[in-house]
């Protein structure tokens, strides 16, 4: 899960993606916002997600482009919010 990698982890990720992808391919994932990177209460290692992070996404990939970016409430009534992000390979 995206998630729980660190932020070298998290962004390696997207430099690697065009192995995976290709075109016209779609890349979705969820992440907490609101919330500071670090340690959950269960020990769990947690990135929190920002629109500053999707930018940066989209300017080191720029044949990624944002299909839909949506936010909901959780699920479990806890103080967050998760970011629900497409992406779309271009070419």
């Amino acid at each position: 899960s995206l998630e729980h990698c660190t932020e070298a982890e998290f962004y390696a990720f997207f430099a690697r993606y065009k192995e995976f992808l290709g075109s016209g391919g779609v890349i979705y994932f969820s992440m907490k916002t609101g919330i500071d990177d670090g340690y959950d209460a269960l020990g769990r290692w947690c990135l929190g997600f920002s629109d500053r992070r999707l930018q940066r996404i989209l300017a080191d990939n720029p044949d990624l482009e944002r299909a839909r970016y949506w936010k909901t409430p959780d699920n479990l009534h806890r103080d967050l919010t998760w970011a629900n992000v497409i992406l779309k390979k271009a070419f």
